[in-house]
């Protein structure tokens, strides 16, 4: 006997397999659908309809947008889940599979509570539908990420109609100048410069790479360029922002840099943003947390706004910055591809850039590029996507050189080369990477706690708090996971009760609210009045009357302080999570790697915590899970990649690529540069 679904349900939310949301909002929209039903829904049906909504909302914590019932359909519900089979075997149950594609889709496309896909055509219509949206592909959606996903698949195809018609001589001008090597020449596949000719040709651009590729500095020239190509009676009023507090501090540090070197004049240079913001600060979130003061009927004063981190941003939030912008505003977008996806549901930079291998570029821009003197390798494509010429890789690393160990383990894990990554660490010849075998199932070794402990102790000895922050961020232990013997609870309990006998910290003050001078906090909730965020750390430290507050560097580069009973909800962070650590660079990073079984032990994982890691990393684990990492890709699912793409991509098709005409001239990107560099994506 198969088992009933509400029963299952309530076995599901009971084992932790559904969250208590899930659960409530998959009966609330089994009882609205029997409400409209003069005869109501039969008992099978109000299970079937519940679970499946739970299903889809419980996909959400995964990332996801929606459920792709074509994958789900005649198979096993949570195979494998040892709770639900002595469950079963208690009640002698079989176990539970979904229906058949073909008559779930029937009994869904009856139902009052899910709309179909094909009768929205706007945002605005969504309002008028149930709480459940089935597309012609077969996803099913809260009808909530339905509409975010269509509005900014609109908002994206409006930038892209967009595009500049370049003054030819002065573009070459321009390129020359900004982009050519020491030499003075400019390489053929330059690849930054032909970033920066699509950024000034049209409206929408998203540059990608690895860290340590050019994107800021490339970006930077791009605002001058733009500066200098303005022919409006006003400057350009352009704005700075990232997803986190530390990514923003970043950009503004790197963008700072690369304009006091700008072959441009004083004028441009100090037209360029010194500051830049969290994208919440931005569009200004309301006092009561609720939507932000910009939106599409308020919305910002820009005529350029430059993303970077884009990967950690979601779908909600996207949608909210591009409803804010004009529709005359330009968008550059920033960010590394193969990076952990935003924490929330969606993973838009992968979406934007998934398909951009499959095509080549169009004939227009590759004989505009050519006319300018470049040669682009990527070859053409006839009639290809309109995103294939505004989406441009970066793969010169200029921070990983060829003699760079972490340079090749990224690489390697980022290729799916697992034999390739245990080599690399296995291999005593590069200096900047360190292997440690992890026994599985058993407590840290002291010796991976060691170097925190000297890192740490010397942040601790440091006279000012300003020094402090900059010392505490040179060093981080990075972790998996919240749990387990190789979790970031565990680790940051260890590191404190160590740090007490070495008389580094006082003793006795370990707990959620004990602080300490040294104490490394990081926020776990927003909070507005205080303009702190999830994911802001500080240090716990002494003001001049030697009262301990919370010390924080704003997004502004600027360190200011928060009196302890302000302070946000926050925990101890010696040791953070990965998904945590994106937006953020230490000079040393140790990676610590769970068993291979836990699923969240993604490549997408594995190669942001090394990239973390600008001069040293140290991975701690064992071969099978690092082979389970660089094995498991991430893949969320969505309908955007295929709106923003094109039918070709839903087919399976896409364009034939063309080589380039010609490949004269050098065709390595050397602007700025000497010595050998390493293509690493």
């Amino acid at each position: 006997m198969t088992a009933p679904f509400i029963p299952l349900i309530d076995l599901a939310s009971a084992a932790g397999i559904l969250r208590p949301l899930d659960r409530a909002l998959g009966l609330m929209v089994a009882d609205l659908e029997s409400g409209h039903r003069t005869e109501g829904l039969t008992q099978e049906e109000r299970g079937l309809l519940a679970l499946t909504t739970a299903q889809v909302s419980q996909s959400l914590t995964q990332g996801h947008l929606c459920l792709d019932l074509s994958q789900l359909a005649g198979k096993p519900i949570w195979p494998g889940n040892q709770r639900l089979q002595q469950w079963l075997q208690d009640n002698h149950h079989s176990w539970p599979v979904w229906p058949p594609l073909e008559s779930w889709l029937d009994f869904l496309q009856g139902c009052r509570q899910v709309a179909e896909a094909g009768s929205i055509s706007s945002p605005d219509d969504i309002s008028a539908v149930g709480l459940l949206c089935l597309d012609e592909r077969h996803r099913l959606y809260l009808s909530r990420y339905y509409e975010a996903e269509l509005a900014l698949a609109i908002h994206f195809n409006r930038l892209q109609q967009t595009r500049c018609d370049l003054d030819q001589v002065k573009a070459r001008e321009l390129l020359q100048r900004y982009f050519a090597d020491t030499n003075g020449q400019l390489a053929a596949d330059n690849r930054q410069a032909l970033a920066a000719l699509s950024a000034c040709t049209h409206h929408f651009c998203t540059i990608v790479g690895g860290p340590g590729t050019g994107k800021t500095t490339t970006v930077t020239r791009i605002l001058a360029m733009l500066m200098e190509l303005n022919t409006a009676p006003h400057p350009l009023r352009m704005a700075l922002s990232a997803p986190t507090g530390k990514a923003a501090a970043r950009l503004m540090e790197s963008i700072a840099k690369a304009r006091n070197q700008l072959p441009a004049s004083e004028e441009i240079k100090n037209g360029i943003p010194a500051n830049a913001s969290t994208l919440h600060r931005l569009l200004k979130v309301r006092p009561d947390g609720k939507g932000f003061r910009h939106h599409r009927d308020n919305p910002l004063a820009l005529d350029l706004l430059l993303i970077d981190e884009v990967s950690m941003v979601d779908i909600q939030l996207m949608r909210s910055v591009l409803d804010a912008l004009p529709p005359h505003c330009r968008l550059i977008l920033l960010g590394d591809s193969d990076q952990l996806a935003s924490v929330e549901a969606g993973n838009v930079l992968d979406d934007i850039c998934r398909h951009r291998e499959s095509f080549g570029l169009s004939d227009h821009f590759m004989t505009f590029a050519e006319s300018l003197g470049l040669r682009p390798t990527l070859g053409t494509a006839h009639n290809p996507p309109p995103l294939t010429d505004r989406v441009i890789r970066l793969t010169q690393s200029y921070r990983f050189t060829a003699d760079s160990g972490i340079g090749h383990l990224a690489r390697s894990v980022n290729e799916g080369r697992a034999d390739d990554a245990v080599s690399i660490l296995l291999d005593q010849q590069w200096p900047d990477v360190h292997w440690q075998t992890l026994p599985p199932g058993e407590p840290v070794p002291v010796a991976v706690l060691k170097p925190a402990l000297e890192a740490y102790h010397e942040y601790l000895q440091s006279g000012t708090v300003i020094e402090a922050l900059k010392a505490f961020d040179r060093y981080r232990i990075l972790c998996a996971t919240r749990e387990g013997y190789y979790g970031v609870e565990t680790l940051n309990q260890l590191l404190e009760q160590h740090l007490q006998r070495k008389g580094s910290i006082p003793r006795n003050v370990t707990g959620a609210q004990s602080h300490y001078r040294g104490r490394p906090v990081m926020v776990t909730h927003n909070d507005y009045r205080t303009q702190l965020f999830n994911g802001d750390i500080g240090l716990i430290w002494p003001d001049e009357q030697d009262r301990l507050k919370a010390w924080f560097t704003d997004d502004q580069g600027e360190v200011r302080s928060v009196p302890l009973y302000r302070l946000p909800r926050h925990e101890t962070v010696y040791a953070m999570t990965i998904h945590k650590s994106q937006g953020s660079e230490f000079e040393h990073c140790t990676v610590l790697m769970p068993d291979p079984e836990q699923s969240l032990l993604t490549r997408e994982l594995l190669y942001t915590g090394i990239t973390r890691a600008k001069k040293q990393v140290s991975l701690w684990g064992n071969k099978a899970s690092l082979r389970a990492a660089v094995h498991r890709k991430t893949n969320r699912m969505s309908g955007l990649a295929e709106r923003l793409w094109g039918k070709a991509v839903i087919a399976g098709a896409s364009s034939t690529i063309l080589p380039p005409t010609s490949s004269s001239g050098d065709k390595t990107d050397k602007s700025g540069s000497s010595g050998e560099q390493l293509n690493l994506w």
